[in-house]
């Protein structure tokens, strides 16, 4: 039995998660129990799935803060791993106020910077010996960016083709590896919702009408491409 527990920085990573799980293992073999973190106490969300004695069982939990996801593994990781967890995976995204001061203001894509912080992270993890247990992973900039990876768009709506979007808004979804393209990616979300008079805000309802049009090809499309390598990077880190 696999006993995983995945520590994300919000709902729409959790809901990108719950459903990526479902779609690569088919359903079959898998339990899901799905918390958000509210004041160090887990608060069980409705995205259950299967049940804890399954051979593949994931928890996940929202901590509802990029920079609390470390903090919060660290102080479950004893606990989890007597309860028989294996592996303890944490997700963030890159963009945010502490990235940007770091960054000295600057608005663009800093990978060395980004480093830097996967650097500092790990010394964390390995100062307490939990390198065994404990994988942080960081998406570049947003989860968002995976999201246009994907390049699902025409699916909500028919007016969204590439050549569509390219031709409004100039992104060229089909080669851009949008993790070294976009530096806010959930803004380019927002540009190519306006495109149909929609908004993009990161809503439990925007996200969950996205990841419902993904399927399994799509994950693996994405793996299988040179775009998006902290996805692929992940993916093999959750599965294997």
């Amino acid at each position: 039995m696999k006993k995983v527990a995945v520590f994300v920085e919000g709902q729409a990573e959790l809901m990108l998660v719950r459903e990526l799980l479902l779609k690569m293992y088919d359903y079959q073999d898998i339990g899901i129990n799905c918390y958000n973190l509210i004041c160090d106490n887990l608060d069980e969300a409705p995205y259950q799935y299967g049940d804890k004695m399954a051979h593949n069982y994931y928890m996940l939990v929202n901590v509802g803060n990029d920079n609390s996801v470390l903090s919060k593994i660290f102080t479950r990781a004893n606990g989890l791993h007597e309860k028989g967890f294996t592996k303890i995976i944490g997700l963030r995204d890159v963009y945010g106020d502490f990235y940007k001061k770091k960054n000295r203001g600057v608005r663009n894509i800093n990978l060395e910077l980004i480093e830097k912080f996967r650097n500092s992270a790990q010394k964390e993890i390995d100062a307490k010996n939990l390198a065994q247990y404990i994988k942080l992973h960081f998406a570049i900039m947003e989860v968002e960016a995976w999201f246009l990876g994907f390049n699902i768009f025409e699916r909500i709506d028919g007016t969204l083709s590439n050549d569509f979007i390219k031709s409004k808004l100039n992104y060229d979804l089909e080669n851009d590896d949008p993790e070294i393209t976009y530096y806010h990616p959930a803004r380019i979300m927002g540009d190519i919702y306006g495109l149909i008079g929609s908004k993009y805000d990161k809503h439990e309802s925007d996200v969950s009408s996205l990841v419902s049009c993904l399927e399994k090809e799509d994950y693996n499309n994405l793996i299988e491409s040179v775009k998006c390598s902290t996805f692929t990077s992940f993916v093999q880190e959750l599965l294997n």
